[in-house]
């Protein structure tokens, strides 16, 4: 994930207020509402945060969301790096959106895989990745039964499946 330069509110610092306690007990009523306004303006600077980090604020898993971005972009063991090498042009990502791509066509018109190959050998994103190769529906159909080995799952069974191995962890403490 490449560094996000954080621009307005973002990048402008809170102005820390000092707390002096009245009788040794209590805030009084003065400070208090400073405090309280200092706590809103961080917690609209978080949505400002999570917004600026792609994450739906009314999420209602929007913090987790935003600490994980931000580990991502922050702490080295979070971040993600590719292997060394030649690309891959058939990552697992690739396999899942070509076996989507099939079968959201299948199902509308009926046709054959091969027939629906020939069908996106024509379309983006396949025409333009496989513009080197002769025989583009060929190419797509095999790759469509190599994707039929691979587990796809969504976004949101990817994160229903982080969630679930979060809680049990949490529980385990």
């Amino acid at each position: 994930m490449k560094n996000k330069k954080y621009t307005g509110i973002l990048n402008t610092p809170i102005l820390e207020f000092s707390y002096p306690f009245n009788d040794g007990l209590r805030l009084s009523e003065r400070n208090i509402e400073a405090k309280r306004k200092d706590t809103n303006e961080e917690f609209n600077k978080l949505m400002l945060l999570a917004k600026h980090h792609g994450i739906d604020e009314n999420d209602k898993h929007a913090g987790l969301l935003l600490a994980l971005e931000l580990a991502r972009a922050h702490v080295p063991g979070f971040k993600r790096i590719k292997k060394a090498g030649a690309p891959k042009l058939w990552d697992t990502a690739k396999l899942c959106e070509l076996k989507h791509d099939i079968e959201q066509y299948k199902k509308i018109t009926k046709l054959s895989v091969s027939t629906t190959c020939k069908e996106l050998a024509n379309c983006e994103p396949w025409c333009d990745l496989l513009k080197e190769h002769r025989d583009i529906p060929e190419v797509l159909r095999t790759q469509y039964y190599n994707a039929k080995e691979v587990n796809c799952i969504s976004d949101e069974e990817s994160f229903a499946i982080f969630m679930q191995e979060y809680e049990t962890r949490k529980k385990e403490k």
